[in-house]
């Protein structure tokens, strides 16, 4: 399948959210996402934001860890329940996680989608 293209530009309003869907569909370095389903995800709603809303209760969210060797699927585990506690049972939520031999600490980017 070929990379994720936004055919929406104004849904990638900024670098670090064409970054982050980059990264979380790039097949070389084995973190992918079917295109489709991200996709589906930008159009639930007509905001995104890398923070969440107050007050406001997101439809999806799109989530990327990732940490060094010592990363554990439990890391990954609690770093999911405590973004997505405050969401709708119903939301949509699409989650990736790698592991690169050289990093010392873990990263998360989330984007919430309204």
């Amino acid at each position: 399948m070929p990379a994720f293209k936004v055919e929406n530009e104004a849904k990638m309003q900024t670098k670090k959210m064409k970054k982050l869907v980059a990264k979380i569909t790039d097949r070389k370095n084995l973190v992918w996402v079917p295109k489709e389903d991200v996709e589906k995800l930008l159009k639930l709603g007509n905001e995104i934001r890398f923070t969440p809303k107050k007050n406001a209760r997101a439809k999806g969210a799109l989530i990327c860890v990732e940490g060094g060797p010592k990363m554990t699927l439990s890391d990954i585990h609690n770093i999911g329940d405590r973004i997505t506690k405050p969401l709708p049972k119903n939301a949509e939520i699409i989650w990736t996680a790698k592991v690169t031999a050289n990093k010392k600490s873990t990263s998360v980017d989330v984007v919430y989608v309204y």
